[in-house]
């Protein structure tokens, strides 16, 4: 019935977790469905964590399909679209150092600027910025829910916090990489009374999600050496260094 009507009219009703949901979604596109409704959701708070969790897997859905259709003569009309695309204006972009964005979520002590996201250059998957943290400041305690991030330090000295009680601690210098899987509780600190902590963010999505966490510390966290779990070291052993 989709595929004849469009789905028009409220039609067909899609009802379930957000599993459910997409790959129903992905089946009623594949049957001609252009068009979507989705609603339902409240209070407010409920209907963003609806989005947070169903886009991913709609967007990952698709991918497959895409995927799947190309040998079946997707791929045709995959290469007819590439050759009709403006790659002058939606190819390879260049954001200069001196034109990032500051209008994004500020934290006290911290200043955010967004080089590259959905509204500046189009990216649909991650979101890419710098990050200054001033001298001797930190934030509080908090985890950025599904989203992975990646830190690279340029300048200064960065200390991370992190665990249940922000019982783990690290340090990273200039040219180190920080990397923060989903959901970990965790704190940034500039280890510098003096000197601006300078360094570049990747995330894994364009939502700045940010869940504050009101969690007890203790006064001594253990620091931990990062181990690489590849590349062992010539007597047999492996190689440490902070994060």
């Amino acid at each position: 019935m989709a595929a004849v009507t469009g789905a028009c009219g409220h039609t067909t009703g899609l009802v379930g977790p957000p599993g459910q949901v997409a790959e129903t979604s992905t089946d009623h596109y594949e049957a001609g469905v252009s068009t979507f409704l989705i609603l339902g959701f409240g209070p407010p708070e409920d209907a963003g964590q609806a989005g947070r969790e169903l886009l991913p897997l709609i967007r990952a859905d698709a991918t497959r399909t895409g995927e799947g259709s190309a040998g079946k003569g997707g791929r045709t009309a995959a290469m007819t679209e590439q050759a009709t695309t403006d790659w002058r204006h939606d190819g390879v972009r260049v954001v200069p150092g001196d034109q990032l964005d500051t209008n994004t979520p500020q934290t006290p002590g911290m200043n955010r600027a967004a080089a590259i996201n959905f509204a500046r250059v189009g990216a649909q998957k991650l979101w890419a910025g710098t990050v200054t943290i001033h001298a001797h400041a930190k934030t509080g305690a908090h985890h950025h829910g599904e989203l992975e991030s990646v830190i690279y330090v340029l300048r200064g000295r960065a200390r991370m916090r992190w665990g249940n009680q922000l019982e783990f601690t690290a340090e990273a210098g200039p040219g180190d990489f920080i990397y923060v899987p989903p959901f970990v509780p965790h704190q940034e600190i500039n280890a510098s009374d003096t000197e601006p902590l300078e360094c570049v963010l990747v995330r894994s999505d364009q939502e700045a999600v940010v869940v504050n966490l009101d969690i007890p510390m203790v006064e001594k966290p253990e620091t931990v050496a990062w181990i690489d779990p590849i590349h062992k070291a010539a007597g047999g052993g492996e190689e440490s260094g902070t994060a």
